[in-house]
């Protein structure tokens, strides 16, 4: 199957002047009063959780990297956490004062739920802590998947026994087997899924490990055992449902493809809204619904293969259909397809999707990005490049991160270009201005 890198959408954005400040910090925490104390388990709003920037009651939480947390090399713009290297978990309130709670070799996300901050450590290790630092317990052999702050737990994938809820006291209850595929949870259930060969069974089941039920089924046309295994790509949650992708990850990319799309309705329905067996097929696991004037439209892509140009590079602008959910028929679209808070490049500008109005948000114009050294890549040159590895919105905040890097035959693998990185910064500012705060540097 043909891959091929998709060029750069173009649009108008607006200029405005740039500022560029560092932030201040400090070096006391503490509750009190027990009020404040009680207060710190109060995390039903909780912004952006399972994002790098976090915030809850007013805080926002983020990892500062140290220098030399983050490898000098990477493949295709991805640079690994090394191994070892402690970083510091920030506090920074709404005056902009920020506070160390703690030293770990945290460089993920972060979920906030039942007054505990779970972090990732390194790969399927994971800490947690209170809000104030203190340390409770870490896991191994687990990844955190979504936090449910109502419920003061956590979701997490336990490679050899599944599926499972964590509670803020430590308690488990086991709700899926090992290497089900999680889908999501609504109303107090979980849905997953599970794979064999070219099946996968959905099932719902309630969050305290009763009343399993089967949703309906995944069904390939044909064995694509030579694909890789099937499954579960992007996951939506609408009011009437869950919209997924369903197909195969493998080959030397790992891509995504042969894939269709489908719904698990809430009240027990499931459907298929594009059938892999037809005239399309879904080679990119992303969707995205757009609600405009009272109607649902679903993108969706269905090419000859997509491939990223790179870890900067997750979104697409060509062989894009859109679908409308309440006929069921579909055309060619020019919409740019990405999921909500991805990083689009626009004109040279960092644009993201912020709600289902299918209206792109500037983050940062053309020219504030050119100030900071930020220019539109547009594939691979080969020469130096510059892109944003990550984007964080809170509120109307935006947090990102800038770095340049060239290309390193040393480090390519195969066809995976190789790269080493110049030092890596991470901005945050005000959506609609351009003035920018530096936060950290490594």
């Amino acid at each position: 199957m043909k891959r091929k890198i998709l060029k750069k959408a173009g649009i108008l954005v607006f200029a405005a002047a740039l500022t560029v400040a560092s932030a201040p910090v400090s070096a006391v925490w503490g509750y009190e009063t027990a009020a404040a104390a009680e207060e710190e388990k109060d995390d039903a709003a909780v912004v952006n959780n399972g994002g790098r920037f976090v915030s809850c009651n007013g805080n926002t939480y983020y990892w500062r990297f140290a220098p030399g947390s983050i490898s000098q090399t990477g493949v295709l713009g991805s640079f690994n956490q090394v191994e070892g290297v402690s970083n510091t978990l920030i506090c920074r309130n709404a005056a902009g004062e920020e506070t160390e709670l703690i030293q770990d070799t945290g460089t993920g996300p972060l979920f906030i739920s039942g007054g505990r901050i779970y972090y990732e450590k390194g790969y399927s290790s994971w800490g947690v802590c209170q809000l104030n630092g203190e340390p409770v317990t870490s896991y191994d052999s687990v990844n955190v998947l979504e936090a449910l702050p109502q419920q003061e737990a956590v979701i997490a994938q336990d490679y050899s026994r599944g599926i499972l809820v964590i509670a803020a006291d430590g308690s488990e209850t086991v709700l899926a087997p090992a290497e089900s595929s999680y889908i999501g949870v609504f109303d107090g259930s979980m849905y997953y899924g599970v794979a064999s060969d070219n099946r996968m069974d959905i099932y719902c089941i309630s969050l305290d490990g009763n009343n399993q039920t089967a949703v309906g089924s995944v069904v390939m046309p044909q064995d694509y055992g030579d694909f890789g295994m099937l499954s579960i790509g992007d996951t939506l949650m609408q009011n009437d449902g869950i919209y997924f992708t369903c197909g195969f990850y493998g080959g030397t990319g790992n891509f995504f493809s042969a894939g269709g799309v489908y719904r698990i309705g809430y009240d027990g329905s499931f459907a298929t809204l594009l059938d892999p067996s037809g005239s399309q097929q879904i080679n990119f696991p992303k969707i995205y619904i757009q609600e405009t004037d009272g109607v649902s439209t679903l993108y969706y892509y269905s090419g000859d293969g997509y491939s990223n140009a790179g870890s900067w590079d997750g979104w697409v602008s060509e062989d894009v259909y859109g679908m409308n959910l309440e006929t069921g028929e579909t055309a060619p679209s020019s919409f740019v397809l990405s999921d909500i808070g991805d990083i689009v490049c626009m004109d040279g500008s960092i644009q993201t999707l912020t709600d289902s109005s299918g209206q792109y948000k500037v983050v940062l114009s053309k020219e504030a990005g050119a100030s900071l050294g930020y220019t539109d890549i547009g594939g691979h040159s080969g020469n130096g490049e510059t892109f944003v590895a990550d984007l964080d919105i809170v509120d109307d905040t935006a947090y990102f991160t800038i770095t340049k890097m060239t290309e390193d035959p040393s480090a390519s693998v195969g066809w995976r270009t190789g790269y080493s990185r110049e030092s890596m910064k991470t901005y945050m500012t005000q959506l609609g201005t351009d003035e920018v705060t530096l936060l950290n540097e490594y």
